[in-house]
């Protein structure tokens, strides 16, 4: 199995001005959950079939520390469309969304207050490909807001993902392949699938 783990410590940055600046550390204590969708987020009951150049994106979070308000996923063209996940909890989050194909990244964690973690430098990226399942990594994020910065990873958890979809979304699972669209080629999905097939026709 190809795998990755990426590692990144990011500080907490302000909207509240034309600069962004480092916040002092002790300058806001509690966070809200709140939850708002993005037209583009679908339930799990709601999942409409792939159009052409569409596909399914998981969206695997991994919170630890203090709650965000939104984790942004920005496509990396001009005009290209965002999705926020929201309404997040302490410990694994896991939704599927249906997104154009295209490049994207993870590039803001947003909290309460106009503040904000820029993840743009760090490269969480997500090659979308149509009429397909797409899973990119996991993103975890590791938040403290005493000292205003935040540890983040990415990390390929393949056999989570399709144990997972397994699940909750057979139906997709069963009528749509995975594919793994992170940083490097993963034959790991694949070769699961046949494993799973062969002792399926023992």
């Amino acid at each position: 199995m190809t795998s990755y783990h990426i590692q990144h410590y990011v500080v907490l940055r302000c909207d509240c001005s034309d600069k962004d600046v480092v916040l002092n550390r002790y300058s806001f204590f509690f966070v809200l959950v709140t939850l708002l969708f993005s037209p583009l987020i679908f339930a799990n009951s709601a999942l409409t079939p792939l159009e052409q150049d569409d596909a399914y994106v998981v969206i695997p979070l991994i919170i630890e520390g203090h709650i965000p308000e939104s984790i942004r996923l920005q496509a990396t063209t001009i005009f290209g469309k965002s999705y926020k996940a929201k309404e997040l909890k302490v410990g694994n989050n896991f939704s599927i969304i249906k997104l154009p194909a295209g490049e994207y990244q993870w590039n803001r964690i947003t909290m309460y207050n106009d503040r904000f973690f820029d993840l743009d430098d760090n490269n969480f990226k997500i090659n979308v490909r149509p009429g397909v399942i797409n899973y990119g990594g996991h993103l975890q994020a590791k938040i403290n807001f005493r000292f205003s910065t935040a540890q983040f990873n990415y990390m390929n958890r393949s056999s989570v993902v399709m144990d997972k979809l397994k699940e909750s979304y057979p139906d997709i699972y069963e009528k749509y392949p995975l594919v793994f669209s992170g940083h490097f080629p993963d034959p790991f999905i694949s070769h699961y699938k046949q494993l799973v097939e062969d002792r399926g026709s023992k």
